[in-house]
């Protein structure tokens, strides 16, 4: 009995312990308020990349003729998807993603869903501007890097692989609603 009330505190102090690592690794320097409802606008590559297991796409977003507009960058294409945000409840939402205006947004292969912020967290850090975009790796869908420091970061982690400070990080949540997915939500 002893055993087990001792097991179960071990797991519940554990639990509590990794909770608050994430919510320290959240950025909440740069907003990020990114909302995207795979209903109105199936078979996209950023479903598919939340969706799935292991890749990434990164997100920017404009504003056109009026309505909001999502350009998803995928690591095997050259071309972008543009997706027009066509419904009002869309276009009143204050889209924000981050220092760079660009997130990638994705799934880990073993943490789930996850967003980072495009910009290069330690040429931020060292110049102050935010002007350095992390771009694919050689077409690999989890390894990012910055053209200015070269330095080369993980998807999977976060962490930089050539030392420095890690991609600054944002909630995300992705439910499924009967069966089908819902929304996806990117958030600090």
């Amino acid at each position: 009995m002893l055993k087990t009330i001792r097991n179960i505190l071990l797991l519940s102090t554990a639990i509590v312990l990794t909770a608050c690592n994430a919510e320290e690794m959240i950025n909440r320097d740069y907003l990020c308020r990114f909302s995207f409802d795979t209903q109105l606008h199936p078979g996209s590559n950023l479903e598919a990349a939340v969706g799935g297991v292991g890749t990434f796409v990164w997100v920017t977003y404009s504003r056109e003729n009026g309505m909001g507009c999502f350009h998803v960058h995928s690591y095997n294409s050259s071309e972008e998807e543009t997706i027009l945000l066509t419904t009002a409840e869309e276009n009143m939402i204050s889209y924000n993603l981050g220092a760079y205006n660009g997130i990638f947004i994705g799934s880990t292969n073993f943490n789930g869903p996850w967003a980072y912020d495009r910009q290069c967290p330690n040429c931020l850090s060292e110049t102050g501007l935010m002007k350095y975009p992390l771009t694919w790796v050689n077409k690999q869908p989890m390894k990012v890097e910055c053209a200015n420091c070269k330095r080369v970061y993980s998807l999977e982690t976060g962490a930089s692989e050539t030392g420095g400070l890690r991609l600054m990080t944002y909630y995300v949540s992705y439910y499924v609603a009967g069966g089908m997915s819902s929304k996806i939500t990117a958030y600090n």
